[in-house]
């Protein structure tokens, strides 16, 4: 079976959990912003800090929409 196929077999509560799991195992925008919240002992940080990454490697309109994407 196919790791994209995986979820379609589980129950709605862990498919959440298992999309999450998925996601942060090969999205690397969502494991920097894991990490960096993870770190924070409130847990908070200001989106400017992503956008500023993104910033680097990216047109605005990129960095926008993956921002858009990964909050979503």
């Amino acid at each position: 079976m196919r790791d994209g196929n995986l979820v379609a077999y589980l129950d709605l509560a862990p498919r959440e959990e298992s999309f999450r799991d998925v996601a942060l195992a090969h999205v690397t925008l969502l494991q920097k912003m894991k990490s960096a919240l993870d770190n924070k002992s409130d847990h908070v940080m200001p989106l400017e800090f992503f956008h500023d990454i993104l910033d680097e490697h990216f047109t605005e309109t990129d960095v926008i929409a993956q921002l858009q994407t990964a909050l979503n």
